[in-house]
């Protein structure tokens, strides 16, 4: 037996015992600072534009219940997707809804989960409030602009001949939170793409913000990112407009 033949099985047992023990170093790391755990998940999520495994999990969950009960949804219904902007707003508003979005959910993905919803080919009205969370999750322009180009696509092709389409822009933040110029130009892509559809109204979020176009103080929650009381008032009250705009403008069958 020649001396490589020998040291092949020998390196190859050295890396599998070293993986063992690096494995095992992992979980009593995780065992011990799980938050760390967490920490880097999140880290090597954004970094790979990936969602958490918990994240994941709350998106099957909430997916699943909400095409069970969809047999419900009657032809008059608005339907309201986006995340968890959207997903605070109780569904008595605006005379009712059906609430279909889910807190944490990208814009990207929502692209993808719409076409999974038959109720879309008899709704009324569909209003559209995501994106954000493709930002936190280091999406650029052009992906946000193209998966809200799809999302529209499938609308425009699925949506009843008389029916619209409510796209709301991104809300203003905290200036720690979120780069106004990206902002900015996310929301005139949003704009661009919504107008230039038939039945389709965009909501400027700007009432939200103060004189330096960033989240006004009033309005916020203390993460920089999420509406107080207040602030859901305000918003209520201009989606509220918009819907009744809509309404008015929509054709009689």
């Amino acid at each position: 037996m020649t001396v490589n033949a020998i040291r092949s099985p020998i390196k190859l047992a050295t890396w599998l015992i070293a993986l063992a023990i690096g494995f095992s170093l992992g979980i009593v790391l995780l065992l011990a600072n799980p938050q760390q755990y967490f920490d880097l998940q999140r880290t090597v999520g954004w970094r790979f534009k990936l969602p958490s495994v918990a994240q994941v999990g709350l998106e099957q969950t909430m997916i699943a219940l909400q095409l069970r009960g969809e047999a419900l949804v009657r032809p008059t219904d608005m339907l309201v997707f986006g995340d968890s902007h959207a997903q605070a707003l109780p569904a008595t508003l605006f005379g009712g809804f059906v609430n279909y979005a889910i807190g944490g959910e990208t814009l990207q993905r929502l692209a993808v989960r719409i076409q999974r919803y038959a109720s879309v080919k008899t709704a009324r009205a569909v209003l559209i409030f995501s994106g954000t969370n493709d930002i936190a999750q280091n999406s650029d322009t052009d992906t946000i602009s193209n998966s809200m180009a799809h999302l529209l696509a499938h609308l425009t092709a699925n949506l009843p001949v008389n029916s619209r389409i409510l796209v709301v822009g991104l809300l203003p933040t905290a200036e720690f939170r979120m780069p106004l110029i990206l902002r900015l130009e996310i929301n005139l892509r949003f704009k661009t793409l919504c107008t230039a559809r038939p039945g389709c109204q965009y909501v400027d979020p700007e009432f939200l913000a103060s004189t330096n176009r960033f989240l006004d103080p009033q309005f916020a929650e203390h993460d920089g990112l999420h509406l107080n009381h207040l602030g859901y008032q305000v918003l209520a009250q201009n989606l509220a407009k918009a819907i009744h705009l809509h309404d008015s403008q929509r054709p009689a069958l």
